[in-house]
């Protein structure tokens, strides 16, 4: 294929050698990982879906993981009709834990999250808080 395409196919060094820096370095990184991993495990028991990063727990509302029944029943509903008289429904659409539309602060309350950005916007402007 190279004769016939005329082209030719050439590498270069594609790692850096094992120094005695890049080894620690690794070594660091690895240790990281486990201790996050270990701390912070997404292989538990625990049901609930959460953000692996965060540990913000889904709500009930979230369907994400099931976007396949959802992208199907939308192909039911668009079934039949023309395609511009169709309406795509914010309710018809798959929810993820970022469409969350209030964080919970307390098992009986909860902040818009537009608001608590405001919130605290205002209080960052308003100077020190604490002389």
């Amino acid at each position: 294929m190279h004769d016939f395409t005329d082209l030719a196919y050439t590498t270069s060094t594609q790692h850096k050698g094992p120094t005695e820096a890049r080894i620690k370095r690794d070594a660091s990184d690895l240790e990281k990982m486990h201790t996050v991993i270990t701390t912070c495990s997404p292989y538990t028991v625990d049901p609930t879906r959460r953000n692996i990063f965060s540990g913000l727990v889904a709500g009930s509302d979230v369907n994400v993981h099931s976007f396949q029944d959802v992208g199907n029943k939308i192909i039911r509903d668009i079934k039949g009709k023309s395609a511009f008289a169709y309406k795509f429904k914010r309710k018809d659409r798959a929810k993820t834990l970022g469409n969350s539309s209030a964080v919970k602060i307390a098992e009986d309350r909860a902040i818009d999250p537009e608001l608590l950005f405001q919130r605290f916007l205002v209080v960052s402007k308003s100077g020190d808080l604490f002389p």
